[in-house]
């Protein structure tokens, strides 16, 4: 195990060396800091998780197949119902793990095919019942009901008219498909594919059993799929195209829509150094595509992969980056110079662009030689990554959400997004060329492009690779550097334990007491210059940081209110079917760009992360530095003075000890600060959402429930209703993030009063008591017996940091 020598050092720390130093007289709250920043380092993921998203059909899982060389994932995707994820890690025996939908979602679908059936009148005298928590878009509309002439009316019933198509698709997809020996789904009418689901859920019959004769083999592996999970392995199966086989049944096939959750292991080289998440396709039904990213970018995401065509659409990606988080984690800002989360660009499709240049380039050459397609190929791709990256940086920069902005954040978003743009990688791919050269070969038809480095194919690949060894070296730097520091105050302690219990340097009680006495008047010389700086350092920390978060809350929901309404403006603009339909969804109507919740909390957020790292991050990091520095400016003095008193009572080495824990301590605490102040920014971020969605589910239901959505002026209403829930999400959210802000600070500051700042707060205090303690001339005046316990088990602790050493040097040759 790669951390094995870091958990057996912890384990030593803590069951071995730590009740021995503070027998002896130690304070180890540093010591007790420095293992939670090493714990932390490592928790730091050590792999790189790739998300890809884009439209569907743009060609995601053909490009992540490309990059794996092999057909590991079939075009299309999975779970076409949902719009699940699917994860590619690596395992040496291939491996397929599936978690199938329970009996609730099954039974939405149902429900929803009920009502468009009822609507056509259709009804039978036992009703299918919905589950107890039917989500407010599990039924659309109705197209006959959606009114009106214009664009917004007609977009609105083609959208009620395409989702209830896709649903009852998914349902005869379910009973019956083209595999041997399936029935046809053709021949399935609505209301028999209703029964079928029916069946499987384990409702009465209202149709004659011998219509769903035919589908009852299927029905029965439905409900034995029901709900459960699913694991299997190539070793177990036999072949590779057993494998293979079952995969695609459950990716692609008839049990798709019934995947819940998919995730493959591979056998495969670059698998060995990230894992790969084929993210559901932008354009699927309910849209849930952003959403599944979002969660993506905020939970695990080391890198995002943007897959789109040759002839764009930076604007929606432009927005996604908004949307998934991915402009939040770069405010926020990164780690140990790392970017907080890496972008890259994959164009596909244009080696149709090429191909058709090469023809063009043909006639035009006459009987000379035309370019390669190769060549014109590469020249297109890189005019394309320079006008992606260019388009992207203008979409960016001119996002509406900059409008709430004031100037100075807006200035620090802009060049956040200056940042990010010169970061991102842009490559050009043709995944079906590059299958063609390599791992299919024998049965394709060959390609346009002539070697798989034209392709682009092998170029993205090494893009992922360095980027997986970044994350992976950031990591190991992490652990190393808190091991280090770990290692280093255990070192400090153990030398001052034993510069305590040294030989030769026993005094009677007399001496002592003199040394005190005279060593005391230097203490009070120096308290006033300690005071002056002590008191501006505890007034930052106490009450400036507390100040700043407080008005960085303020300035949030200032910028969100400034959203609430750009939202309203843009709502008038909209068709009232999109408003109800947004209306029905909480505030939610994606196709429309309408997303309040979504919306006015990344206002918040979005504002936060902006001044947080030079409001509150650097601030404090800088604070708690200086407090450091000037403690030991004073301690320095102290020791001087001591040694003029009686150098032999206070040893060259028994300061340095002491030094060396000074530094050691401030060190730690500004590295376990920084640990501290990463969990309370993503603490925000998590909780934020749910805060802000309440008050405008609320006033969304409420407004249904008065049936303010029908009749003359509902349109006026609907916005109204938005506004009213609007402006109390943001007054709540704002509320939430001072909240959680605040009472975490307090937390931190309370955990720094009992560590660092207990041993900063009065520096020369804190020397003179070392210099003088009781332990001290305990230990001075302690027997030979005493002296040699107190030494050996010095000793014993540096003997089992020795095996430790030897440990990390046996890996390192390794």
């Amino acid at each position: 195990m790669p951390d094995a020598t870091e958990a057996h050092l912890i384990a030593v720390y803590r069951d071995k060396i730590r009740s021995f130093l503070e027998t002896n007289g130690q304070d180890l709250t540093a010591g007790d800091q420095a293992v939670a920043v090493l714990e932390s380092a490592l928790g730091q993921r050590s792999r790189l998780s790739v998300g890809f998203v884009g439209e569907s059909q743009v060609g995601k899982s053909s490009l992540i197949n490309a990059l794996l060389g092999r057909s590991a994932l079939p075009a299309g995707g999975v779970g076409p119902l949902t719009a699940s994820a699917t994860r590619v890690r690596f395992a040496t025996d291939p491996t397929l793990s599936v978690r199938y939908h329970a009996k609730k979602q099954l039974q939405q679908l149902a429900f929803a095919i009920e009502t468009h059936l009822l609507r056509r009148g259709k009804s039978y005298s036992e009703k299918t019942a919905p589950p107890d928590d039917v989500q407010p878009d599990a039924v659309p509309p109705d197209p006959a009901e959606i009114t009106g002439d214009d664009q917004g009316a007609t977009e609105a019933r083609a959208e009620a008219t395409r989702k209830m198509s896709y649903m009852l698709s998914q349902a005869k997809r379910l009973l019956a498909d083209s595999a041997a020996g399936a029935p046809e789904s053709r021949d399935l009418t609505d209301e028999l594919a209703l029964e079928g689901l029916r069946a499987v859920l384990g409702f009465k019959l209202r149709c004659d059993a011998s219509q769903l004769e035919r589908y009852q083999p299927r029905i029965a592996q439905l409900k034995a799929k029901l709900g459960t999970e699913e694991v299997l392995r190539q070793s177990a199966l036999g072949t590779p195209k057993a494998f293979d086989r079952e995969l695609r049944l459950r990716a692609a096939g008839w049990l798709s829509p019934l995947v819940a959750a998919f995730d493959v292991g591979l056998d495969s080289e670059l698998l060995r150094e990230l894992d790969l998440v084929d993210l559901p396709g932008i354009g699927v039904v309910g849209d849930p595509a952003a959403l599944e990213a979002q969660r993506f970018v905020t939970q695990d995401g080391g890198s995002l992969v943007l897959v789109m065509r040759n002839a764009g659409m930076t604007e929606e990606l432009a927005r996604l980056l908004e949307r998934t988080g991915a402009i939040r984690r770069y405010l926020f800002g990164g780690r140990d110079g790392r970017a907080p989360i890496y972008v890259l660009i994959a164009v596909t499709h244009l080696d149709d662009v090429a191909r058709e240049q090469y023809s063009a380039a043909v006639e035009e050459a006459g009987d000379d030689e035309p370019p390669s397609p190769d060549e014109i190929f590469g020249k297109r791709a890189s005019e394309m990554a320079a006008k992606v990256r260019e388009q992207i940086a203008i979409a960016l920069s001119s996002s509406p959400s900059l409008n709430d902005l004031p100037a100075d954040q807006r200035n620090r978003r802009e060049a956040v997004v200056k940042q990010l743009c010169n970061e991102m990688i842009v490559e050009c791919v043709a995944a079906p060329d590059f299958a063609a050269l390599t791992y299919r070969s024998a049965v394709a038809v060959p390609g346009f492009l002539r070697t798989a480095e034209a392709t682009g194919i092998p170029a993205f690949r090494r893009h992922l690779e360095r980027l997986a060894a970044e994350v992976a070296a950031t990591r190991t730097a992490a652990v190393t550097l808190a091991h280090t520091a770990l290692r280093r105050l255990v070192d400090d302690h153990l030398a001052a334990v034993e510069q305590l219990y040294a030989e030769g340097g026993g005094q009677a009680q007399a001496a002592w007491d003199s040394f005190r006495a005279d060593l005391e008047k230097s203490l009070h010389q120096l308290r006033p210059q300690m005071a002056a700086f002590q008191g501006e350092a505890l007034a930052m920390l106490r009450g400036e940081v507390p100040r700043r978060i407080e008005l960085l809350c303020a300035n949030a929901e200032k910028v969100a209110l400034t959203r609430l309404s750009r939202l309203r403006g843009y709502g008038k603009t909209l068709h009232y079917q999109s408003l109800n339909a947004a209306l029905l969804r909480s505030g939610v109507w994606e196709r429309k760009g309408i997303d309040y919740p979504d919306s006015l909390t990344s206002a918040l957020v979005d504002t936060i992360a902006t001044d947080w790292e030079p409001q509150i991050v650097e601030a404090l990091r800088a604070t708690l530095r200086d407090v450091a520095n000037r403690s030991l400016v004073l301690v320095e003095k102290l020791c001087d003075e001591a040694r003029k008193y009686d150098s032999k009572i206070v040893s060259d080495a028994q300061i340095d000890a002491q030094k060396r824990l000074l530094v050691q301590q401030s060190q730690t605490a500004v590295a376990w600060t920084r640990e501290r102040l990463e969990e309370l920014r993503e603490a925000v971020q998590k909780q934020l959402y749910d805060t802000v969605l309440r008050p405008i589910d609320r006033a969304c239901k409420e407004a249904v429930e008065k049936e303010a959505n029908r009749h003359a002026g509902a349109k006026d209403r609907i916005l109204e209703a938005f506004q009213e829930g609007g402006a109390k999400a943001v007054a709540k959210g704002a509320e939430k993030a001072k909240e959680l802000l605040t009472e975490r600070y307090k937390v931190l500051l309370a955990e720094l009063n009992r560590g660092f700042l207990k041993e900063h707060h009065d520096p020369v205090q804190a020397a003179f008591e070392a210099l003088t303690s009781e332990t001290l001339a305990r230990a001075r005046r302690s027997d030979a017996q005493k002296r040699k316990r107190v030494l050996d088990g010095v000793a014993d602790a540096r003997n089992l940091l020795a095996e430790l050493e030897n440990e990390v040097e046996g890996r390192r040759h390794s």
